[in-house]
């Protein structure tokens, strides 16, 4: 996706790419994931973490759960820039979509967090919803913002 292809998004939704990007890098992928796109949410919007998952105790578990699914590889650089993966991307356009159903015009962090959570068999949305993340109380957020 060019720069230009973000254009919809808020800052936040692009700080928390920019998250994933170093989340992606820290853990020595090569491509931006989805789970690291769920790290650099958590990261970039703390109230919305906050209210998704109640305590820090749970979002400290959920980080802890999704940096254990990496496999220990070498940091890699950051200084070029790391691609999306296929899933990330698909994730990125779940969201999209999510926004564009809610009548948004812009892309936020909660229609980030929905196009997560629409492919349950993604051990991203697996996570969430084990850790009580409920779809309805993100898709009644946008018009809040």
């Amino acid at each position: 996706m060019t720069r230009s292809g973000f254009k919809r998004y808020i800052t936040q939704s692009r700080r928390a790419i920019f998250f994933a990007r170093y989340e992606a890098s820290h853990a020595g992928s090569g491509f931006i994931e989805p789970e690291h796109l769920l790290l650099g949410i958590l990261r970039s919007d703390d109230d919305l973490a906050m209210r998704l998952f109640k305590t820090k105790e749970n979002i400290e578990s959920i980080v802890r759960q999704v940096r254990a699914t990496f496999s220990s590889r070498r940091k890699v650089s950051i200084s070029g820039n790391l691609p999306l993966s296929f899933e990330c991307k698909r994730m990125l356009a779940y969201g999209a979509e999510e926004a564009e159903r809610q009548n948004a015009r812009h892309i936020e962090p909660q229609h980030l967090l929905l196009g997560l959570l629409r492919d349950e068999r993604c051990a991203t949305a697996k996570i969430m919803l084990e850790q009580g993340a409920v779809p309805s109380f993100l898709e009644n957020r946008s018009d809040q913002s």
